[in-house]
């Protein structure tokens, strides 16, 4: 039993090597969607943000300035984390770090933590470096079996809608 327990697992992991192989062919496409996407955007921001500024003293120009650029960069930051949910309670930040390298550098990982039970709480945060990564890992990570479960991939803002809505009934 525990033979074909191991050739199960053995099989599922190059099952999702395989996924992941070819995730990593893919990237190179969405990466330059991405970027026309980002760049039509960055276009978008800079004119409005050179035309509705028109009238504001140059201090007060330079504090909108500065809320809109910090608020583009947390823009940015949610666009790079993405959700993991039911994850194995076997399962440590390592092997979830590994699962989720090939689709980019990943920046950090928030494997929520039960102090009282003394192990993690079956989901985390993952956040990559670029949007890109980000996205590439939600597109082929959703569903997967990893450690025995098929584990749910979402992106930040839809995992933080699902958590509201939840607590909201």
């Amino acid at each position: 039993a525990a033979v074909a327990q191991q050739q199960q697992q053995a099989a599922a992991l190059q099952q999702q090597v395989a996924q992941m192989q070819q995730a990593v062919q893919l990237q190179a496409q969405q990466q330059a969607a991405i970027a026309n996407a980002t760049a039509a955007v960055s276009g978008g921001l800079a004119g409005n943000l050179a035309g509705g500024l028109a009238g504001i003293a140059p201090g007060q120009r330079r504090m909108v300035e500065m809320q809109e650029q910090s608020q583009r960069q947390r823009a940015f930051q949610l666009m790079c984390r993405v959700y993991v949910g039911s994850i194995n309670f076997d399962m440590k930040e390592d092997q979830v770090k590994q699962a989720f390298t090939p689709f980019g550098p990943i920046k950090s990982i928030d494997l929520a933590w039960d102090n009282v039970a003394m192990k993690h709480k079956g989901f985390a945060f993952v956040e990559y470096e670029s949007p890109e990564a980000a996205q590439i890992a939600l597109d082929q990570m959703n569903g997967v079996m990893l450690g025995g479960r098929n584990i749910k991939v979402l992106s930040h803002s839809t995992a933080c809608w699902v958590v509201w809505r939840m607590a909201s009934k």
